[in-house]
């Protein structure tokens, strides 16, 4: 009959194994149990764990994560533990796909549309693109006067509206779609789908949406294969 392994053995595992796999889940029940912002609780590192709760410390304090009801023994806490990071990541409005790359533009409908944004930035870039007798309006506005000189002088103005609704778009793309999957905000990838998307709007949702769509498929796969 195999001996029971001590105490001090399956807390210093548990705690082991989730500072080394699991520092989103650590982070998750910061954000949701301690109420803390992202920032610190992406610091979190698992200290001590009780029957009755987790201690966390973070870059600036400790905190005392309760289990209720608590554990009757610590075999049962990797099942608590799952269970709480269920909860929280519903709680907080998260999905369980986490992205963590960013997609460039290869099918030949999202080249289109970043190839299509990015020719309207540059043109509506200066007033001086629709003047009679530069290259955008000797070619594509076979240098209509009438036709030129509204858009020169309407210029500014297009340009204001396509900042603003680039950078609405983008604020509703950082809430719903990187936050979501968890994208961590001024990282490289945050920064990359930001920059793209305010580029192109609607294609960089596009592409975020298949690469979720993906690793939904990914997991399902894996799931059904156990």
């Amino acid at each position: 009959m195999a001996t029971p392994r001590p105490l001090a053995d399956q807390k210093a595992a548990v705690i082991n194994h989730m500072n080394k796999d699991h520092q989103e889940s650590i982070s998750l029940y910061l954000r949701y149990y301690a109420k803390l912002a992202l920032r610190e609780a992406k610091t979190g590192v698992l200290e001590d764990l009780e029957l009755g709760g987790l201690w966390i410390r973070t870059s600036t304090d400790r905190y005392m994560i309760e289990l209720n009801p608590p554990m009757a023994s610590f075999a049962q806490a990797r099942n608590r533990l799952v269970d709480m990071d269920r909860e929280a990541t519903e709680g907080l409005g998260l999905s369980k796909i986490v992205v963590n790359t960013f997609s460039f533009p290869l099918t030949s409908r999202n080249i289109a549309t970043f190839l299509t944004a990015s020719f309207g930035w540059i043109v509506n870039s200066s007033p001086n693109n629709f003047r009679v007798g530069s290259f955008f309006a000797n070619h594509f506005l076979r240098s209509n006067v009438a036709v030129c000189n509204f858009l020169e002088k309407a210029q500014p103005y297009i340009l204001a509206f396509m900042v603003v609704v680039h950078s609405a778009e983008m604020a509703y793309f950082a809430r719903s779609r990187l936050d979501k999957h968890r994208v961590p905000s001024f990282g490289a990838v945050w920064m990359a789908w930001l920059i793209s998307g305010f580029i192109e709007g609607i294609g960089s949702f596009w592409r975020f949406d298949e690469l979720v769509a993906a690793k939904k498929a990914e997991m399902e796969k894996k799931a059904s294969k156990h």
